[in-house]
């Protein structure tokens, strides 16, 4: 269970409300803390692991997983969830729609609006990995370049096609249990898998016939993202760091939003946000003292930005983590 402290779990136990959503070969695990159920279904499989979960939440709430390093197609069934993967961008989690994670371990967490949600992944382990550095173009360049800040391989979401609603589907209904259960699942775990290396492919040869990004700004890329999460509080005037690596202000911004969805001056925003999140989880931090840790000019102007980005103030945001 990747959610929640394991000791408040209540393993096996199904609320009756999704008991006709059981998976009799998965693992189920139950958390309540009043404002939010979270009910999670996980089948373990030799090059898989399977998860479904469902989140019904009475008010918003904000979740903070706990979940080692992990690569997971995502997909999210119903509803739309914001989440923030440690020091990278904000990503929205919109229903029909699929992402390949590299989720980096813990310091992440999600917003819950008042509402039922359900995500369905599949974790791929070590020997999964390694299969596809080997075989997808640019695939471990930008895993390993993932690990540690987090994000998604694939530059855009995918909408979930028909045929791949049809096998998740039979996932979440399959009645089988032993080793027949265990070989169906994993043979449809791996046909999902291939859809997405189709659709990652695609992607790819598309994207380097078009933009020619040559491998030193994409070294330069990287670098600057590598430097500036790491000093967020370091001039993010984009002339001065275009003139520092002999690039244009728009190869900068376009460059980055060709292989992390964003512009430069976007990325960095949200990063900002994401370590404001952070940050104020630690009581004794004030939100004028981590407007200076951040760069901001100000704590009104850290209050204006925080507000505009996840659509609630600190003092609000403040109340949902230490409720």
């Amino acid at each position: 269970m990747e959610f929640i402290n394991p000791n408040v779990i209540k393993m096996g136990f199904i609320p009756p409300k999704f008991e006709s959503q059981r998976i009799p070969i998965a693992q189920a695990f139950t958390y309540s803390r009043g404002d939010v159920t979270v009910f999670s279904q996980v089948i373990d499989l030799p090059n898989y692991e399977i998860h479904f979960h469902i989140f019904d939440a009475e008010n918003d709430a904000i979740i903070r997983p706990h979940s080692p390093k992990i690569l997971a197609l995502h997909y999210m069934l119903h509803g739309n969830i914001e989440c923030v993967l440690r020091q990278s961008s904000k990503i929205k989690l919109v229903q029909d729609e699929y992402n390949m994670f590299v989720v980096p371990g813990r310091r992440h967490h999600a917003i819950l609006r008042k509402g039922i949600y359900e995500c369905f992944h599949i974790n791929l382990k070590p020997n999964l990995q390694r299969h596809l550095e080997e075989e997808l173009f640019m695939f471990d360049f930008f895993h390993k370049n993932l690990l540690n800040y987090g994000g998604t391989i694939n530059l855009r979401p995918y909408p979930i096609g028909g045929d791949e609603s049809l096998i998740i589907t039979r996932i979440l209904t399959c009645e089988k249990v032993g080793q027949e259960g265990i070989d169906i699942l994993d043979y449809w775990a791996s046909e999902l898998v291939l859809k997405f290396a189709e659709k990652y492919s695609s992607e790819m040869n598309a994207l380097f016939r078009k933009k020619q990004i040559s491998d030193k700004h994409l070294a330069n890329i990287y670098a600057m993202r590598e430097f500036y999460s790491k000093n967020l509080s370091s001039t993010h005037d984009l002339e001065k760091i275009a003139d520092l690596y002999k690039m244009t202000a728009e190869e900068i911004e376009t460059s980055f939003e060709d292989i992390f969805g964003w512009p430069f001056t976007v990325y960095f925003g949200n990063q900002r946000m994401s370590r404001a999140f952070s940050l104020l989880a630690i009581r004794h931090l004030e939100p004028a003292t981590i407007a200076t840790v951040l760069g901001y000019k100000s704590r009104a102007e850290l209050e204006i930005k925080f507000e505009e980005y996840f659509g609630k103030t600190i003092a609000e945001v403040s109340r949902l983590l230490f409720m």
